[in-house]
């Protein structure tokens, strides 16, 4: 399966094995991840694994996961996703850049283009997403594109931390024009 979603300044475009460099440098690198739960991956062949994954997953006639790359000028500069579950009909968003490409608003435009595909052509009704709370830059982001805070959780553990910090938890419900 082939979609792409084009907005004023990226393209999203299904994410695969062809981006592996670009993709690992961004998701190994330890400060790009530093809020992340299942990040920084910790040698290539985890990166090329999640990428079979992914590509298995754009394969299927309705991925439970879609994986976009986020290309700006031409340049894969890291990915935003959605995982589905279609009982519900709910979503779980993400997504990372490269840092080079941070406060660009560059991730918010990708996620607002994410947040209409999974409201308009995959018909979800609600979104959810999670983050550390200490992710200012991520709560923000969440906010711009509508979603609201629902929960503040303890025992989070991401990745690359020592300790177990808060995640903030948020939603976004599918606008009655849609």
């Amino acid at each position: 399966m082939y979609i792409a979603i084009q907005t004023d300044r990226l393209l999203l475009r299904p994410l695969k094995a062809e981006d592996f460099y670009t993709t690992h440098a961004y998701s190994a690198d330890r400060e790009n991840t530093r809020h992340m739960v299942f990040l920084p991956f910790a040698s290539e062949e985890e990166t090329r694994d999640f990428l079979r994954k992914v590509e298995a997953d754009w394969a299927a006639e309705f991925p439970a996961d879609y994986e976009f790359a986020i290309e700006f000028e031409g340049v894969h500069i890291g990915h935003v996703g959605v995982s589905v579950d279609e009982e519900r009909r709910e979503g779980e968003i993400g997504w990372i850049l490269g840092k080079r490409y941070w406060h660009q608003g560059l991730a918010t435009e990708a996620a607002i283009g994410l947040r209409d595909f999974c409201f308009g052509q995959l018909g979800l009704t609600r979104l959810t997403a999670r983050c550390d709370a200490a992710n200012e830059s991520s709560v923000r982001l969440m906010e711009r594109i509508g979603m609201v805070p629902e929960s503040v959780t303890p025992g989070r553990y991401n990745r690359g931390a020592a300790e177990p910090c808060l995640e903030k938890h948020y939603i976004c419900e599918r606008p009655a024009s849609n």
